[in-house]
């Protein structure tokens, strides 16, 4: 599930400069706003979570596919059947096949019993576009760490992303045709789940019917292409835009009214709520929320 869906309780310095707490029994307004509205209400000096016991030791790994119409619809599929241990995250890369072309590198990780997840995930093994990759135990570590080279320190970062709430037909072919342009990565990340059991206005984050949340990004190192890629993953991700149901709010760069209406009907709540801690808008350097 969402990490809002796992939080306890906070410490909140609010505009007025008083600390308060936020819980389901302490200003549970706020703890409601917290979960999903941003920093739009104060600054978080603490955080309570709950835990869920866990093996430091998964299952799963990368696996790599061709990128075209049949690997995107089993995907779409096995993303619909698979159990809640299950999650699997295919990132297109452009340029890594051996003509050059963009393949799927798939992270995959089972957090259940193993053998239940070998038996749930050899579909992934059989699929007749597998090009590489193994699925074995390994520490869960390593899935916070993967992305540390790529991501690295003082390289060029542009990043649009939106939730779907499935992986559509006309989705599928956009995917596929920019794919074969080459030009920029993209993304998707796993929801649903436990996800998709939490009804949206428990919460002020709504998008509880998203499956994936899908990013294009452009990452390099030279910044004279900084121009040329920005440009491809707005094109792209335009291209897009008419599959998605909203985006995530700390990824936003739209419009205020963009913002407002991400929150569908728990922006007049959240409207009030941000009224009452902080009237003059202090924390607005974000996906802002008016006061009024």
């Amino acid at each position: 599930g969402l990490a809002v869906d796992n939080l306890l309780a906070a410490t909140v310095v609010t505009a007025a400069g008083d600390v308060v707490r936020a819980s389901e029994t302490e200003n549970p307004d706020l703890f409601w706003g917290l979960r999903g509205g941003g920093g739009n209400f104060g600054i978080a000096t603490e955080f309570v979570y709950r835990l869920h016991p866990f093996n430091p030791m998964v299952y799963g790994g990368d696996l790599i596919y061709a990128v075209n119409k049949d690997f995107l619809e089993f995907f779409a599929e096995l993303h619909e059947t698979l159990p809640n241990e299950a999650n699997i995250e295919p990132q297109l890369v452009p340029g890594i096949g051996e003509s050059g072309e963009t393949l799927a590198v798939v992270g995959v990780t089972w957090c259940g019993d193993h053998t239940a997840g070998e038996k749930a995930l050899a579909p992934m093994l059989a699929f007749p576009g597998l090009v590489g990759g193994e699925l074995a135990p390994f520490p869960y570590n390593n899935v916070q760490t993967s992305a540390d080279a790529f991501l690295g320190h003082g390289k060029q970062y542009y990043l649009k992303s939106g939730f779907l709430d499935e992986l559509s037909p006309g989705a599928i072919d956009v995917i596929v045709e920019f794919a074969n342009r080459g030009a920029v990565s993209s993304w998707f990340q796993h929801m649903g789940g436990v996800t998709a059991t939490v009804a949206p206005d428990a919460t002020a984050f709504t998008h509880r019917s998203a499956a994936f949340n899908f990013g294009v990004m452009y990452v390099g190192e030279d910044r004279s292409q900084n121009d040329v890629k920005i440009a491809a993953v707005r094109e792209y991700y335009k291209e897009m835009e008419p599959y998605m149901a909203g985006f995530y709010t700390n990824l936003n760069d739209e419009s205020e009214q963009k913002t407002w209406g991400n929150y569908g009907p728990n922006y007049p709540r959240l409207a009030e709520l941000k009224k009452k801690f902080d009237p003059n808008n202090l924390f607005r350097l974000n996906a802002n929320i008016s006061p009024s």
